[in-house]
């Protein structure tokens, strides 16, 4: 009977187990979701009412912090660290726009665009093969040559990150047509 009862509770514990990881899937999955709609539909909803600068700000700032928890949390989940680079190159375009407080620090924004590069670069060899890799590395480029310039004026990182951006772009291009943008298409073209 002790064999039979430890077993019962085994079978009971792993199921139990199991069940907890499904649901903590579906709510990584449902967080994901959300973050995605609060940077790509919410964020652009707002974005053009007067008045929504400051809570589209708050919108956005809130998802990058989710979705950098997300990121630490799977580190070698390629598709996430591809979703964020995405997500943090559209939350970098509103800063570089001008949809933004005042009191924006600027260089968090810009550490956050560095740190995505890395976390995709480390990732090329694995990642590489999934969509939106390499447009997501050339948009990234993009804003860091923007804003080498703009800010910083550094005309030669500015170059250099240019001329990556063209590189990343070109391969996003020639493996999906229509993978970029059209202003990193542009570099491209030029």
């Amino acid at each position: 009977m002790g064999r039979r009862s430890s077993t019962v509770m085994s079978t009971r514990l792993y199921l139990q187990a199991e069940r907890a990881r499904v649901r903590e899937i579906a709510r990584f999955d449902d967080l994901r979701q959300v973050t995605s709609f609060l940077v790509n539909d919410l964020s652009a909803r707002m974005g053009d009412r007067p008045g929504m600068v400051d809570a589209n700000w708050l919108t956005l700032s809130s998802a990058l912090a989710q979705l950098e928890e997300l990121a630490l949390a799977r580190p070698d989940d390629a598709q996430l660290q591809i979703d964020l680079g995405r997500n943090i190159a559209r939350i970098a375009e509103h800063v570089a726009l001008g949809s933004r407080p005042a009191n924006v620090d600027l260089s968090g924004v810009r550490t956050q665009i560095d740190a995505a590069a890395r976390r995709l670069e480390a990732l090329r060899e694995s990642a590489g093969r999934l969509p939106g890799f390499w447009a997501a590395r050339a948009e990234i480029a993009r804003l860091m040559a923007g804003s080498a310039l703009r800010l910083d004026g550094d005309v030669r990182a500015a170059e250099r990150h240019a001329r990556e951006a063209m590189k990343l772009a070109d391969e996003a291009l020639r493996r999906v047509p229509g993978a970029v943008d059209a202003s990193a298409a542009a570099l491209v073209a030029a």
